[in-house]
């Protein structure tokens, strides 16, 4: 199982505190601070996470729903409906919620933060099925394999073998560096 959390810059130590949590429950959160690297292309990684993640949260603030980035990554998951949570962690003018948080049920973080993420890490867990359960054992592993070859004199089956073993064994962050002969 792994939690999406999309959440405005200025709310990241609360989204810290949160996935702190969860990971001492077992349940693993996607923060883009901990999983981009500088180099990488952060919109490419977003949307790659959105759609691997199994669950979504979406960390309701007045900076959030200001967020262009934060209500697309919300969006995004509810468009590929995926179980999609809301935790309320400051307080917000119900006139300021755009149409698709108005009806939505809302984990109250504010006034009781530890019951209600409490009630929230529960329900997540109630909501994992299980091939979200066996797959999140393969996660957990988090092992990226970097092969150096000389791709020139390569035999191509072998090689695109040894990929498809790695890929059974539950490796999918495979990089492949081409080295010259000599």
């Amino acid at each position: 199982m792994r939690v999406f959390v999309s959440y405005a810059t200025r709310d990241h130590p609360i989204a810290e505190r949160i996935c702190r949590h969860f990971g001492a429950a077992g349940i693993r959160c996607w923060l883009d601070n901990f999983e981009v690297t500088p180099e990488a292309d952060w919109l490419k990684e977003v949307a790659a996470a959105v759609r691997e993640s199994s669950h979504g949260l979406f960390l309701l603030s007045p900076a959030a729903i200001r967020s262009p980035s934060s209500m697309k990554e919300y969006r995004d998951m509810l468009a590929l409906d995926k179980p999609m949570y809301v935790a309320q962690i400051e307080p917000v003018d119900p006139n300021d919620l755009p149409y698709d948080l108005q009806s939505v049920p809302v984990y109250d973080l504010v006034t009781d933060f530890e019951g209600g993420l409490e009630k929230l890490q529960q329900d997540i867990e109630a909501n994992a099925d299980p091939e979200t359960i066996r797959q999140a054992t393969a996660e957990t592993r988090d092992i990226t394999i970097t092969l150096q070859a000389n791709l020139t004199d390569l035999d191509t089956d072998k090689f695109v073998d040894l990929i498809a073993r790695l890929v059974d064994a539950g490796i999918t962050d495979i990089k492949v560096v081409n080295v010259s002969a000599g």
